[in-house]
């Protein structure tokens, strides 16, 4: 019979596997809400925030900055310990939403948004190459928690200006709370990780170990037939040498990186989530309002409900999709993503000759849209943190997450002039008066 100490061990496994669960949950809800708080006032609050800017001005406070931490961090961040990390990314989101909440000056609040957005990007590849030293779950645990922040995330700051009559200053002082919660989450919450090669590869291990010198519990090793069977993917890429370089990503330069971590990964993984992207928030931003019905055949009180509701469907959708992994994982992540372009085409058709003789089909349609989007994102994380040689692992997790980044902003200069096209072509110019309530009464 096993010692009283090992009972109590096995029996608390589970107890911490759990923990491990709910922090990478809140990883996700602190980096995905701090951008999205940021969306809703740039969106919802402009006019007390930047006066006479410019919104676009503004978004691209928002977006530059994080798609350019996805872009270049990844690699030079291998050597820099997680929780110094995790610290950075922490005081940078309190610093930001204190800049933004306090600041009567124009220029400094755009210079909190910059802040906050870097935060974002850079919380986002942080965690998420932190993944890759822990069970494949805890990737679903962190796609569920960036859905469940899409749909928590602005509708909790609604309740809190409207609902409890907060100012933006007393809401983002709250919301500074979050920063904390993530840090009590990485310090006391999280237990260290399993690494691949422990011995031979001290310096991760400094990397990664959130709490000191605590134990690292021995990593399961797969066996290799299983390995080869994971490593059946769409793209061949997976099979070659490439993946047989003796260097680590730490010790290869920028150009190895791209050449035996990064070009493998362009088919099967960063295109498959660009495309999606891209795709998913061209109709969000450039096709989605201007899917209008008259109201009397809508359950809205007036037209602004339409994208209201767009939206939170959209949202549902994605936060159902990127908790179904481990129930239903997808391994043809180019099949949601290529359907994604077909629910744009089929949304311009209807913008252009609003041949649906219901909203109830649109509504349908763009929760599929939030599935599709959800979907992608999860498995392709997902099977990255099963099939990609634990070498690669951490690099090809942050990676690969400037795929959403770069779609994103390819989507938003889209629909800057397809929106206006589209308003314009539309029967009876009902899109170009979107904001006429009684056009549509």
């Amino acid at each position: 019979m096993p010692p009283p100490y090992q009972l109590l061990g096995q029996a608390a496994k589970p107890l911490r596997r759990h923990g491990d669960i709910l922090a990478f949950f809140t990883f996700a809800l602190h980096t995905t809400s701090l951008n999205n708080v940021i969306y809703v006032i740039i969106l919802s609050a402009a006019v007390d925030l930047v006066g006479r800017l410019p919104k676009g001005i503004v978004l691209l406070a928002d977006i530059l900055p994080s798609l350019l931490t996805k872009l270049i961090v990844p690699y030079f961040i291998l050597r820099v310990p997680y929780w110094c990390r995790v610290s950075i990314c922490a005081g940078a989101s309190i610093l930001a939403l204190q800049i933004i909440a306090w600041s009567e000056s124009l220029s400094v609040r755009i210079f909190g948004i910059v802040i906050a957005s870097f935060s974002s990007g850079f919380g986002e590849i942080t965690f998420l190459m932190l993944t890759s030293f822990y069970d494949p779950v805890m990737v679903a645990a962190w796609s569920s928690g960036t859905g469940a922040a899409g749909v928590l995330g602005a509708v909790t700051f609604l309740v809190m200006t409207t609902g409890f009559g907060l100012d933006l200053r007393q809401s983002l002082i709250l919301v500074s709370l979050l920063p904390t919660l993530m840090l009590v989450m990485y310090f006391f919450v999280l237990q260290p990780p399993s690494l691949p090669d422990i011995e031979a590869n001290d310096e991760v291990v400094d990397a990664v170990e959130p709490l000191g010198d605590a134990t690292i519990p021995e990593l399961h090793t797969a066996d290799p037939e299983d390995d080869a069977e994971e490593l059946d993917l769409e793209s061949d890429a997976f099979s070659s040498d490439e993946w047989e370089a003796l260097k680590t990503p730490k010790d290869m330069t920028m150009k190895e990186n791209l050449r035996h971590v990064v070009r493998p990964l362009i088919m099967p993984f960063i295109l498959p989530m660009f495309v999606v992207y891209w795709a998913e928030y061209t109709i969000n931003q450039g096709v989605a309002p201007t899917l209008l019905f008259p109201v009397s055949k809508t359950p809205f009180a007036n037209v602004r409900d339409h994208y209201v509701t767009y939206q939170a469907l959209y949202q549902v959708g994605v936060f159902v999709s990127r908790s179904s992994v481990t129930f239903y994982p997808i391994h043809r992540v180019w099949i949601p993503a290529l359907s994604q372009v077909v629910i744009l085409f089929f949304f311009i058709l209807q913008a252009l000759f609003s041949f649906l003789p219901s909203i109830w089909i649109v509504f349908i349609v763009i929760f599929v849209e939030g599935l599709f989007g959800g979907a992608v994102y999860v498995n392709v994380f997902h099977r990255i943190r099963c099939e990609v040689p634990d070498v690669y692992k951490e690099l090809s997790m942050g990676v690969v997450g400037m795929a959403d980044g770069s779609g994103i902003t390819l989507a938003g200069l889209i629909s800057v002039v397809l929106e206006p096209l589209l308003c314009c072509a539309a029967p009876d110019s009902v899109c170009c008066l979107a904001y006429n309530d009684d056009i549509l009464l």
